[in-house]
């Protein structure tokens, strides 16, 4: 046999402790197969010695895990059993021997390896440069959704509050080491990009021993959570959406919550075959006259390989083999080799072993089998849990489990500087029964106060898309799960659903609605928040001059306009930046209101006035001086003009804020006549602003509340609660609104 060298090798992934590995890679190139002779076993496989209730897999002496205790007549995970009849005894720890010791002393009549989560332990930017700061810059930051983390464990939020995270969270913790398990950080920064990506948003963080899953599904239900966020899964089937995890998975979303979960970082850790062995020596050939898949495992470092397969009649088992032992040759190190001949047992072999050489060592795995009983043409599934430089790869069908459930949107990860590359660990597609997975792709390779400048993986993607789920549900409050995974597919930049990308990169697309802005009236000092997110600020008019902000010339764009009440003087600038006004003329007469509006569906806004003296506005029907084409009657002298669209007809009409009792009044018809329409919205003190928040073509009402620096919007007339709440100004500001680009 040729021995394979790791002198050019280079050690990229880290490892975390057994049974705990969520979805972290260091996001370098994925391992490359390397060439060398066919690695096959010329001895015939000797018959197992393994006690029926023994489904602990190999475990090395080093090597804790923790198991489940199984009766007779149950198989643990698989079995089909309602969660109500399961076995109570809890899940016990321990070394190998000392679980086995149980078993054979009659105290269990059984034990079953209980995996958890997967999770590595280092990360290698996905809101700053997105669409997404455009959503929060319209005011879109998921407020009033509730987002769920189920992840591993929060190691140091307390002091990320108020900062990277929102000022309080809620928490539970149904492990038994408690919510921050040592350092593992991993949802704290899951928590981060979550927060980044939906600020508004509440957040409830939950951790879960692998038997408490519904435990947590529960307590996400009584929050009243909207989303849930998955970044991790498992590497134990079945693959096609009937695990036990589904089901639980699909109880939260029949629940009416969107569950997203990262696909996995299997990829390059994942093999799957079908058993074949033509020589009869009870070893399966993997491929072509390959009975071994090597590998190699750095110094220290525990690491686990799963084999998996669907039909639990039939007996498969997991071998593991030192390549490189001290007298040459191979060395088979131990077996997984439980017994599977019932329907309620487990088909799942596990090797569970800690590399205690002083440097990177070579392994490999091989599948056995009875070769009196041969169990030719068995699908299975073998994850790794994380090797290096896997020699036989198959990245398609890597998901981990509960991505294969149908509602559940999963996410593979792109790095974010290239949207159209997938990362080479990615989880792939199909399921198990054939259906196109993931659902989406989303960039990973993202700075996380947690993790600093790099947060690589699936695990990173997955969260981004929960916060764009809020953010859909603050502009949807009404969608459903499946609502949610049909839209973002829909706005998805991809071209069909494949099992690579899903339906593509997942993105938003604009929001639409006009923006805010504030002018310093001291200063004369402009910022308008733009499309993208990003504010654009100007120096336009003098001190005291009165804020107007409409499309003066018909192109479309909104810009400023001052109104100098001292003399009546407009002066209108066509540009949003700095510089002299493009037209000025005389209109009214000193201390009236301005107000503009297209009041003759032109599409050019022009000027009016309000005299408070009279109750009278005075519209004119274009930017020069001139008697008015429309004079009535509407309001108290007391109260705040403005004008907007209401009915959607393209006319503006005029409405009226009074601020002694936060009422608002509008007409549809710009004459004198009694309010079309009224409502109560704000309270003393705030300052009305008029737009189409979400671009459905109908005005709606805002206040900038001067206290709080913030403007809330609402989306339908009538409405006193808020839609978009958008940062913007300080105490003196004056408030308006307009389409910008």
């Amino acid at each position: 046999m040729k021995s394979r060298t790791c002198d050019t090798f280079s050690v990229h992934r880290a490892f975390t402790a057994l049974l705990a590995a969520l979805l972290i890679v260091s996001g370098l190139s994925a391992p490359v197969a390397v060439a060398a002779d066919p690695l096959t076993l010329d001895a015939p496989r000797a018959a197992k010695s393994v006690s029926p209730g023994d489904h602990l897999g190999a475990v090395h002496p080093g090597v804790e895990i923790t198991a489940r205790p199984t009766g007779v007549g149950v198989g643990g995970l698989w079995t089909s059993t309602p969660r109500s009849d399961r076995p109570s005894g809890g899940l016990l720890s321990g070394s190998g021997e000392e679980l086995r010791r149980l078993v054979d002393t009659g105290v269990v009549g059984g034990l079953q390896i209980v995996l958890e989560m997967k999770e590595a332990a280092i990360v290698s930017q996905g809101v700053i440069g997105s669409e997404v700061e455009g959503w929060h810059g319209a005011g879109w930051t998921g407020r009033g959704a509730t987002i769920g983390v189920l992840d591993s464990s929060f190691t140091g939020y307390a002091g990320l509050l108020g900062t990277e995270l929102p000022s309080t969270v809620t928490t539970a913790s149904f492990h038994t080491e408690g919510l921050q398990r040592g350092s593992n950080r991993h949802g704290t920064a899951v928590a981060e990009i979550i927060h980044d990506a939906a600020p508004g948003a509440d957040l409830v963080l939950v951790n879960a021993d692998p038997d408490k899953l519904d435990v947590a599904v529960d307590f996400f239900i009584s929050q009243g959570v909207d989303v849930i966020n998955l970044s991790g899964g498992w590497s134990v089937g079945p693959f096609d959406g009937t695990a036990e995890q589904d089901v639980e998975v699909n109880r939260a979303i029949d629940a009416g919550i969107v569950w997203v979960n990262a696909a996995g970082n299997e990829a390059d850790q994942h093999f799957a075959s079908s058993y074949q062995d033509g020589d009869a020596d009870g070893w399966s050939e993997l491929s072509g006259m390959v009975e071994i898949n090597d590998f190699f495992v750095p110094a220290g470092d525990e690491f686990q390989v799963l084999l998996n397969w669907t039909d639990p009649t039939r007996d498969l088992d997991l071998c593991l083999w030192d390549l490189d032992p001290v007298g040459g040759g191979v060395e088979m190190l131990d077996c997984s080799e439980g017994l599977q001949n019932a329907p309620w047992h487990q088909p799942l072999e596990v090797i569970s072993w800690l590399n205690t050489d002083s440097d990177t060592h070579w392994f490999g795995f091989s599948i056995g089998g009875d070769p009196l009983n041969p169990v030719t043409g068995t699908n299975y599934d073998v994850f790794t849990n994380v090797v290096l430089d896997l020699a036989l790869q198959t990245p398609a069908s890597s998901l981990l489990v509960p991505n294969a459930a149908e509602r559940v949107i999963s996410v593979g990860a792109v790095p974010h500087f290239s949207h159209s590359q997938i990362e080479s660990y990615s989880s792939r597609g199909p399921t198990a029964d054939g259906r196109v997975k993931p659902d989406l792709v989303a960039p990973d390779r993202v700075a996380t106060a947690t993790y600093g400048s790099e947060f690589a993986g699936t695990s990173a993607s997955s969260p981004f898309v929960a916060g764009l789920a809020a953010l859909y549900l603050n502009m949807y409050p009404g969608s459903s799960p499946i609502d949610v995974r049909r839209e973002l597919g829909l706005l998805a930049d991809g071209a069909g659903k494949n099992n690579t990308f899903g339906w593509g990169y997942a993105r938003l697309g604009d929001p639409g609605g006009e923006r805010v802005a504030i002018q310093n009236p001291g200063s004369g000092h402009w910022t308008l928040r733009m499309p993208d997110g990003s504010d654009n600020s100007f120096y336009y008019g003098v001190a005291n001059d009165v804020a107007l902000m409409c499309d003066w010339n018909g192109d479309g764009i909104d810009t400023p306009g001052l109104y100098r009440r001292v003399n009546g003087y407009v002066y209108l600038r066509y540009s949003n930046d700095f510089g002299v006004a493009d037209h000025e003329f005389f209109y009214g007469i000193p201390f009236d209101i301005p107000v503009c509006g297209d009041w003759d569906g032109d599409g050019t806004d022009s000027i009016g006035i309000y005299r408070p003296s009279l109750g009278e506005f005075f519209l004119r029907n274009s930017n020069a001086q001139g008697p008015a084409d429309v004079m009535f009657h509407f309001g108290l002298g007391s109260d705040v003009p403005f004008a907007g669209d209401w009915d959607g007809d393209g006319t503006d009409t005029v409405g009226m804020f009074r601020p002694s009792n936060g009422y608002v009044y509008v007409t549809n018809q710009n004459a004198t006549s009694l309010a079309d329409f009224e409502s109560f919205y704000g309270i003393a003190g705030d300052r009305f602003v008029v737009g189409d928040w979400d671009g459905d073509g109908d005005d709606t009402f805002g206040i900038f509340r001067p206290s709080e620096a913030a403007f809330y919007l609402a989306n339908q007339i009538g409405q006193t609660s808020t839609n978009q709440v958008v940062d913007l100004g300080s105490f003196n500001s004056n408030a308006v609104a307009g389409t910008f680009e």
